[in-house]
């Protein structure tokens, strides 16, 4: 049996509400579509692309981020706009565009650019000319907008974000309901 000895911490005078974290960057790594052009060939190579909504962050996109990571040096975020999830889903996101943006800030990302229609994808495709593109395995059997960028899958092995919200559902339908519309 080992005997645990408690250790002093710097903060531990400290009241909870007290203590502010900050990093040096608190800025979303944020780049507007017209703005890819430009700083492209400023990228290191290779460089992944990853998309999609990522609405409440969670371990299945973690997964896919830190696989992008893994396979290059840049990894560019293609984060839909609140405007393309409701059209494609029928409800707006959790939350709201700047707060998904800004965890993904947490994440091995060097820059996050708002997608707003396929075309707006498929534009920053042929300005950025990724050398790869990271995806969930759900999409492994559906043909590809780009079928010339290879494509590696990752397994998701945890619940997708409207699984998440379904199970708060069902917990308590009135309270997860309010909790849910207050996010």
């Amino acid at each position: 049996m080992h005997s645990l000895k408690r250790q002093y911490h710097p903060l531990a005078r400290y009241n909870a509400a007290e203590i502010v974290y900050s990093r040096p960057q608190d800025e979303i790594p944020w780049y507007r579509l017209a703005d890819i052009k430009a700083r492209v060939d400023r990228w290191e190579r290779p460089i992944a692309l990853v998309n999609g909504g990522f609405d409440l962050l969670h371990a299945g996109h973690m997964r896919l981020i830190f696989a992008a990571a893994d396979h290059a040096k840049t990894v560019i975020c293609a984060l839909d706009s609140d405007a393309k999830i409701q059209r494609a889903k029928q409800r707006s996101p959790i939350l709201p565009w700047h707060m998904r943006a800004t965890a993904l800030k947490f994440m091995p990302i060097t820059g996050v650019i708002e997608i707003d229609t396929d075309g707006d994808f498929l534009s920053l495709v042929r300005a950025l000319r990724p050398d790869l593109r990271v995806l969930s395995t759900e999409y492994s059997g559906r043909s590809s907008r780009v079928p010339k960028v290879p494509t590696i899958y990752v397994a998701n092995r945890g619940p997708h974000t409207s699984d998440i919200i379904q199970r708060c559902q069902q917990l308590r339908p009135t309270e997860s309901t309010e909790v849910v519309q207050c996010v």
